[in-house]
Parts: C-alpha cells; structure tokens; sequence
C-alpha cells in the first residue's frame, strides 16, 4: 500500500509543471497593483503563489477625504486550485499585506484647506478565479477577477478609505 501511494503521489507531481515567474497587473477602480510574481505547484490540481509589489492608490474622494493618492509596497500569498481536468479555470484565495503613504486633502467650503498624509498598513483578503491560455509550453497568460475587502489595521495619521475591494487583473508566467 505504501509503494503505490508513493508512486501515485510520485505520478502526480512529476507532470513537469513545478515552478512558474512572471508577472501581475491587478487594476481597481481607484487603483492599480504591478508585481513579481511565482506559482509553486504542488501537484497539477494545487498550487501556491506568491507576489511582491506596488499599490497605486488613486482613492479620489472614494475615500475619507476630498482627495487620497499614494501607494507603497507589499506582498501576496495565495492557494489556488486547477479542479477540472483541462487545467484552464483556477480559483483561489489569496491576501495581500500593502505599507502604504496616502497623501490626503480636504477642500475648505467655510473652513481652510487642511491636506495630510496618513501611513497605513492594508490587509486585503480576496478570492479570484482566472482562466489559464498557454502559449507554447513554456509561456501563459492568466486573466483574473477577484473580490475582497480592503483592511486598515494599522494607521498612523487621519483614517483614509478602506472597504469593499474588486480587481481585473492579468498574469504572464513563464515556466522553468
């Protein structure tokens, strides 16, 4: 019984397909998310990623001010599944860590102007789908839609907008 689970679990992860750089582009309506990017697969129904980057934040007066703008960088970590067997549709969750500076300004109607900037460390769970188009054996372009919520948990500065957060997005990744 344990040689052929080791055989089965050998078979499953020996399909070639272990390790994927690119990069990522995730676009929101006040917003903009550029990055680095490596899947780790575990087998082919399974795998991780992982992703540094940029968060360009365009807020506007989406936020809690007349006008928030700024960004900074972070990181991602995600688990995404590949469940049926074309291996083309990939759903998963994933949460980003963003340390971002948001440069914010309130316009005086019977009061001043008063502008600020804000530091805030974002927590910004999310779940995608994507749909998997290969390019030859080695190249791959991965459309994306996620959902989420952005958090602030840490501010240091007036409070700036957080909430309901939903990303387009697209990935290239080039196998090793």
């Amino acid at each position: 019984m344990f040689l052929v689970s080791v055989s089965f679990t050998a078979a499953m992860s020996g399909q070639g397909k272990t390790l994927k750089l690119g990069v990522e582009m995730q676009g929101y309506p006040t917003g903009a998310i550029p990055g680095l990017r490596a899947d780790l697969y575990f087998n082919d129904f399974s795998k991780i990623h992982v992703r540094i980057g940029y968060n360009i934040v365009r807020h506007g007066d989406a936020g809690e001010h007349d006008d928030e703008r700024g960004g900074g960088p972070g990181f991602t970590i995600g688990f995404d599944i590949l469940p049926f067997a074309s291996h083309h549709w990939t759903f998963g969750v994933r949460s980003d860590l963003w340390f971002n500076e948001i440069d914010w300004y309130d316009m005086g109607i019977q009061l001043p102007n008063v502008m600020g900037m804000t530091e805030v460390t974002v927590l910004q769970p999310t779940i995608q789908a994507g749909y998997r188009i290969p390019f030859g054996e080695t190249v791959e372009v991965v459309p994306t839609l996620a959902f989420g919520h952005e958090f602030n948990i840490k501010t240091e500065g007036a409070a700036v907008g957080e909430g309901a957060i939903f990303l387009v997005g697209v990935v290239v990744n080039f196998e090793l």
